[in-house]
């Protein structure tokens, strides 16, 4: 029945959910990596950030994929070589991915929206890091980066 269906819809919902703790120690993360400054500090964060990111699909909410896209694009802007060189590959291979699926000729349904979010959220990780990556070889490339999308 209806109600049955929406009871169903509704409890979904509260599964993907996430706990404002998780985010909350997402953000404290990635504020402590920009504080401190060093590369020991990113080093030993990003990766758990990233491999989260990595095995996350769609079905990751919303809420958590925007905390981690944050996180890792503010540690990027840091300049440290090995943690902007993850974070833009790891941005990158996922915007050319949503783009391909998004734009396939043969594929005629409907994009979910889930597909969407994700995209637009790569995209304004993507202005995170031009926007405070301050090294001018990295800028370099970065620009060279963007330029080649």
């Amino acid at each position: 029945s209806i109600r049955e269906r929406n009871d169903y819809e509704e409890q979904v919902d509260r599964e993907k959910q996430v706990p404002a703790v998780q985010l909350n120690v997402i953000q404290l993360l990635a504020d402590i990596s920009v504080a401190v400054k060093k590369p020991e500090v990113a080093d030993m964060i990003l990766p758990s950030l990233i491999e989260s990111l990595d095995e996350g699909d769609a079905s990751i909410p919303h809420s958590l994929r925007v905390q981690l896209l944050d996180a890792v694009s503010r540690i990027a802007t840091l300049g440290f070589e090995k943690s902007y060189r993850e974070t833009v590959f790891l941005m990158t291979r996922g915007y050319l991915s949503n783009i391909s699926t998004l734009g396939s000729v043969e594929n005629k349904a409907p994009v979910p929206k889930s597909r969407t979010e994700h995209v637009e959220t790569l995209a304004a990780g993507f202005l995170t890091i031009a926007s405070g990556l301050m090294n001018t070889k990295l800028r370099a490339d970065y620009r060279h980066r963007l330029l080649s999308l």
